[in-house]
Protein backbone atom coordinates (compact mmCIF):
# COMPACT_ATOMS: atom_id res chain seq x y z
CA UNK A 1 0.00 0.00 0.00
CA UNK A 2 1.17 3.51 -0.78
CA UNK A 3 -0.31 6.90 -1.57
CA UNK A 4 -3.25 6.33 0.78
CA UNK A 5 -4.81 3.42 -1.12
CA UNK A 6 -5.76 0.08 0.42
CA UNK A 7 -5.97 -2.98 -1.78
CA UNK A 8 -7.44 -6.44 -1.30
CA UNK A 9 -6.16 -8.48 1.64
CA UNK A 10 -7.16 -11.73 3.30
CA UNK A 11 -10.48 -11.64 5.10
CA UNK A 12 -8.94 -12.43 8.48
CA UNK A 13 -6.44 -9.56 8.53
CA UNK A 14 -6.58 -5.85 9.21
CA UNK A 15 -4.64 -3.28 7.23
CA UNK A 16 -3.40 -0.06 8.80
CA UNK A 17 -2.96 2.81 6.35
CA UNK A 18 -0.54 5.39 7.70
CA UNK A 19 -0.05 8.18 5.20
CA UNK A 20 2.16 11.22 5.65
CA UNK A 21 0.77 13.91 3.35
CA UNK A 22 2.76 14.20 0.14
CA UNK A 23 0.65 13.66 -2.96
CA UNK A 24 -3.03 12.84 -3.08
CA UNK A 25 -3.99 10.45 -5.89
CA UNK A 26 -7.41 11.74 -6.80
CA UNK A 27 -8.20 9.95 -10.09
CA UNK A 28 -6.97 7.52 -12.74
CA UNK A 29 -7.09 7.72 -16.56
CA UNK A 30 -6.33 5.18 -19.28
CA UNK A 31 -6.62 4.86 -23.06
CA UNK A 32 -8.43 1.75 -24.32
CA UNK A 33 -7.89 2.07 -28.09
CA UNK A 34 -5.31 -0.54 -29.31
CA UNK A 35 -4.80 1.48 -32.49
CA UNK A 36 -2.73 3.90 -30.40
CA UNK A 37 -0.41 1.79 -28.19
CA UNK A 38 1.85 4.85 -27.75
CA UNK A 39 -0.94 7.10 -26.46
CA UNK A 40 0.26 9.42 -23.69
CA UNK A 41 -1.22 11.74 -21.09
CA UNK A 42 0.16 14.84 -19.36
CA UNK A 43 -1.26 17.25 -16.77
CA UNK A 44 0.07 20.81 -16.92
CA UNK A 45 -1.41 24.15 -15.87
CA UNK A 46 -4.73 22.49 -15.07
CA UNK A 47 -5.01 21.12 -18.62
CA UNK A 48 -5.04 17.40 -19.30
CA UNK A 49 -3.33 16.78 -22.61
CA UNK A 50 -3.40 13.56 -24.62
CA UNK A 51 -1.47 12.43 -27.69
CA UNK A 52 -1.66 9.41 -29.98
CA UNK A 53 2.12 8.98 -30.25
CA UNK A 54 3.70 11.33 -27.67
CA UNK A 55 3.52 14.13 -30.25
CA UNK A 56 0.22 14.27 -32.17
CA UNK A 57 -2.81 15.63 -30.31
CA UNK A 58 -5.45 12.99 -29.58
CA UNK A 59 -8.35 14.79 -31.29
CA UNK A 60 -11.09 12.79 -29.59
CA UNK A 61 -9.71 13.80 -26.17
CA UNK A 62 -10.97 17.37 -26.45
CA UNK A 63 -13.11 19.53 -24.20
CA UNK A 64 -12.48 23.18 -24.90
CA UNK A 65 -10.82 25.03 -27.75
CA UNK A 66 -7.53 23.10 -27.97
CA UNK A 67 -7.48 19.70 -29.74
CA UNK A 68 -6.24 16.88 -27.53
CA UNK A 69 -6.84 18.87 -24.34
CA UNK A 70 -9.43 18.82 -21.59
CA UNK A 71 -9.58 22.27 -20.00
CA UNK A 72 -10.44 21.71 -16.32
CA UNK A 73 -11.47 25.35 -15.94
CA UNK A 74 -14.56 24.70 -18.07
CA UNK A 75 -17.93 23.99 -16.51
CA UNK A 76 -17.99 20.35 -17.62
CA UNK A 77 -14.63 19.56 -16.01
CA UNK A 78 -14.13 21.88 -13.02
CA UNK A 79 -15.02 19.18 -10.47
CA UNK A 80 -13.67 15.64 -10.22
CA UNK A 81 -17.08 14.15 -10.95
CA UNK A 82 -17.60 16.28 -14.06
CA UNK A 83 -14.06 15.65 -15.27
CA UNK A 84 -14.40 11.87 -14.92
CA UNK A 85 -17.80 11.93 -16.65
CA UNK A 86 -16.38 14.02 -19.52
CA UNK A 87 -13.47 11.61 -20.07
CA UNK A 88 -15.73 8.56 -19.86
CA UNK A 89 -17.85 10.06 -22.65
CA UNK A 90 -14.87 9.75 -25.00
CA UNK A 91 -15.03 6.39 -26.82
CA UNK A 92 -11.31 5.67 -26.38
CA UNK A 93 -10.86 6.66 -22.74
CA UNK A 94 -11.78 5.66 -19.19
CA UNK A 95 -11.36 7.45 -15.88
CA UNK A 96 -12.39 7.11 -12.24
CA UNK A 97 -12.05 8.78 -8.84
CA UNK A 98 -9.75 7.41 -6.12
CA UNK A 99 -9.17 9.57 -3.02
CA UNK A 100 -11.62 12.37 -3.57
CA UNK A 101 -15.26 13.36 -3.95
CA UNK A 102 -17.26 14.22 -7.04
CA UNK A 103 -17.71 17.82 -5.87
CA UNK A 104 -13.97 18.45 -5.37
CA UNK A 105 -12.52 21.20 -7.55
CA UNK A 106 -10.02 20.23 -10.24
CA UNK A 107 -8.15 23.54 -10.05
CA UNK A 108 -5.37 21.95 -7.97
CA UNK A 109 -4.34 19.09 -10.22
CA UNK A 110 -0.61 18.50 -10.09
CA UNK A 111 1.74 18.50 -13.03
CA UNK A 112 2.09 14.94 -14.28
CA UNK A 113 4.97 14.45 -16.69
CA UNK A 114 4.04 12.83 -19.98
CA UNK A 115 3.65 9.07 -19.68
CA UNK A 116 2.25 6.14 -21.64
CA UNK A 117 -1.38 5.50 -20.86
CA UNK A 118 -2.63 2.77 -23.23
CA UNK A 119 -4.04 -0.13 -21.22
CA UNK A 120 -2.75 1.08 -17.84
CA UNK A 121 -4.32 3.20 -15.11
CA UNK A 122 -2.26 6.39 -14.81
CA UNK A 123 -2.72 8.25 -11.53
CA UNK A 124 -3.44 11.97 -11.49
CA UNK A 125 -2.57 13.86 -8.32
CA UNK A 126 -3.63 16.95 -6.49
CA UNK A 127 -0.89 19.53 -6.07
CA UNK A 128 0.59 19.24 -2.57
CA UNK A 129 1.12 23.01 -2.51
CA UNK A 130 -2.64 23.64 -2.52
CA UNK A 131 -4.07 20.61 -0.71
CA UNK A 132 -6.30 21.67 2.19
CA UNK A 133 -7.06 18.16 3.46
CA UNK A 134 -5.72 14.61 3.53
CA UNK A 135 -7.88 11.98 1.84
CA UNK A 136 -7.48 8.24 2.37
CA UNK A 137 -9.34 5.86 0.08
CA UNK A 138 -10.40 2.44 1.38
CA UNK A 139 -11.36 0.19 -1.50
CA UNK A 140 -10.37 -0.90 -4.97
CA UNK A 141 -9.87 1.51 -7.82
CA UNK A 142 -9.13 1.18 -11.52
CA UNK A 143 -10.72 -0.49 -14.51
CA UNK A 144 -10.07 -4.06 -13.30
CA UNK A 145 -11.51 -3.73 -9.80
CA UNK A 146 -13.68 -6.69 -8.75
CA UNK A 147 -17.38 -6.16 -8.20
CA UNK A 148 -17.61 -8.18 -5.00
CA UNK A 149 -15.27 -6.37 -2.60
CA UNK A 150 -16.53 -4.79 0.60
CA UNK A 151 -14.72 -2.02 2.50
CA UNK A 152 -14.88 -2.03 6.32
CA UNK A 153 -13.66 0.81 8.55
CA UNK A 154 -12.61 0.15 12.16
CA UNK A 155 -10.59 3.13 13.37
CA UNK A 156 -9.19 6.43 12.14
CA UNK A 157 -6.74 9.04 13.37
CA UNK A 158 -5.31 12.26 12.00
CA UNK A 159 -2.55 14.65 13.03
CA UNK A 160 -2.56 18.10 11.42
CA UNK A 161 -0.32 20.95 12.57
CA UNK A 162 -0.78 24.12 10.51
CA UNK A 163 -1.68 26.14 13.63
CA UNK A 164 -3.80 25.88 16.73
CA UNK A 165 -6.78 24.44 14.93
CA UNK A 166 -9.09 21.56 15.57
CA UNK A 167 -8.95 18.49 13.36
CA UNK A 168 -12.10 17.48 11.52
CA UNK A 169 -12.47 13.89 10.38
CA UNK A 170 -15.19 13.25 7.80
CA UNK A 171 -16.12 9.81 6.51
CA UNK A 172 -17.89 9.33 3.18
CA UNK A 173 -19.26 6.33 1.33
CA UNK A 174 -18.74 6.77 -2.41
CA UNK A 175 -20.90 4.92 -4.93
CA UNK A 176 -19.17 5.41 -8.27
CA UNK A 177 -21.89 3.58 -10.22
CA UNK A 178 -24.62 5.83 -8.88
CA UNK A 179 -22.30 8.87 -9.03
CA UNK A 180 -23.01 9.80 -5.42
CA UNK A 181 -20.99 10.56 -2.27
CA UNK A 182 -22.70 10.28 1.13
CA UNK A 183 -21.32 11.93 4.29
CA UNK A 184 -21.65 9.30 7.04
CA UNK A 185 -20.39 11.23 10.05
CA UNK A 186 -18.07 14.00 11.19
CA UNK A 187 -15.71 13.81 14.18
CA UNK A 188 -14.04 16.89 15.68
CA UNK A 189 -10.57 16.02 16.99
CA UNK A 190 -7.73 17.58 18.96
CA UNK A 191 -5.91 20.89 18.69
CA UNK A 192 -2.58 21.76 17.14
CA UNK A 193 -0.20 18.80 17.40
CA UNK A 194 -2.84 16.56 19.01
CA UNK A 195 -4.36 13.69 17.12
CA UNK A 196 -8.00 13.49 16.25
CA UNK A 197 -9.10 9.90 16.92
CA UNK A 198 -12.29 7.88 16.44
CA UNK A 199 -13.32 5.76 18.28
CA UNK A 200 -11.58 7.41 21.24
CA UNK A 201 -10.67 4.10 22.88
CA UNK A 202 -8.91 2.74 19.79
CA UNK A 203 -9.74 -0.03 17.32
CA UNK A 204 -12.37 -2.60 18.16
CA UNK A 205 -13.51 -5.86 16.57
CA UNK A 206 -16.72 -4.18 15.46
CA UNK A 207 -16.47 -1.95 12.37
CA UNK A 208 -17.68 1.63 12.68
CA UNK A 209 -18.89 1.40 9.08
CA UNK A 210 -19.33 -1.31 6.46
CA UNK A 211 -19.82 0.00 2.95
CA UNK A 212 -22.12 -1.54 0.39
CA UNK A 213 -20.47 -4.04 -1.90
CA UNK A 214 -18.36 -2.26 -4.52
CA UNK A 215 -18.35 1.17 -2.84
CA UNK A 216 -15.29 3.10 -1.65
CA UNK A 217 -14.87 4.72 1.77
CA UNK A 218 -13.07 8.07 1.81
CA UNK A 219 -11.71 9.46 5.07
CA UNK A 220 -10.97 13.20 4.90
CA UNK A 221 -8.91 15.02 7.53
CA UNK A 222 -8.90 18.81 7.53
CA UNK A 223 -8.41 21.77 9.88
CA UNK A 224 -10.57 24.69 10.91
CA UNK A 225 -8.54 27.13 8.81
CA UNK A 226 -7.56 27.34 5.16
CA UNK A 227 -3.96 26.33 5.96
CA UNK A 228 -2.71 23.33 4.07
CA UNK A 229 -1.37 20.24 5.88
CA UNK A 230 2.37 19.97 6.45
CA UNK A 231 4.16 17.57 4.12
CA UNK A 232 6.75 16.88 6.81
CA UNK A 233 4.57 16.10 9.81
CA UNK A 234 0.92 15.54 9.03
CA UNK A 235 -0.70 12.16 8.61
CA UNK A 236 -3.97 10.28 8.49
CA UNK A 237 -4.23 6.69 9.69
CA UNK A 238 -7.08 4.29 8.98
CA UNK A 239 -7.52 0.73 10.19
CA UNK A 240 -9.65 -1.16 7.74
CA UNK A 241 -10.45 -4.42 6.00
CA UNK A 242 -11.06 -5.12 2.33
CA UNK A 243 -12.96 -8.40 2.13
CA UNK A 244 -14.49 -10.43 -0.64
CA UNK A 245 -18.25 -10.39 -0.30
CA UNK A 246 -19.88 -13.83 -0.21
CA UNK A 247 -23.23 -14.21 -1.94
Amino acid sequence: MKNGIAKTIEDSRFELISWVMDKAPCMWIRCINPVYPMASIEVASNDIKATTDWTTAYAQFTSGSTPGTVDTAQGNADTLGELVDTINNFDDWEAGIIGGLRADATSGLATLSECAVYGVDVLVYQDSSVIKAIDVCVGWYGHARPKNFRAELYWLEALLTPGENTVTLMVYECDDRAKSDTLLFTKIGGNDGVSGVFPDNGPTETPIHVAKVGNRIVVRASTSTSSKPSVATDRCQVQCKIVRAIY
